[in-house]
């Protein structure tokens, strides 16, 4: 003996109607998605402003290093990857931006006395 189903389709898509994110929930997504990405867009820019300014600087004046220059330039640099996506630790980012600050002050050193 065979069963039959009975299917009301007014009621079927009434039901999937209820069940589909209203309007106001997918404003509500988006404007938390388009936040999340401002927040990042401004980071960005932050971070690609300092790195501007600490590249600016110099590092080696009148005789000696200028170690706050060094300080900013590296920490730049490393907010810069941070933003960028890196997943390295933020004491291995400072270290190898620090490395790399310092390399650019000899650099400038030598420059200099010749």
């Amino acid at each position: 003996m065979s069963r039959q189903r009975s299917l009301s389709w007014s009621s079927a898509l009434s039901s999937l109607r209820a069940d589909r994110a209203s309007d106001a929930d997918r404003r509500t997504a988006f404007a938390a998605i388009h936040a999340k990405k401002l927040a990042e867009a401004q980071a960005r820019d932050a971070a690609r402003a300092a790195l501007t300014a600490a590249k600016a600087s110099t590092l080696f004046v009148s005789g000696s290093y200028d170690r706050a220059a060094v300080m900013r330039l590296a920490h730049a640099r490393a907010k810069q990857a941070r933003t960028a996506g890196s997943t390295a630790r933020w004491a291995d980012l400072i270290r190898s931006c620090l490395r790399n600050a310092w390399s650019e002050a000899r650099d400038q050193r030598r420059s200099a006395a010749h």
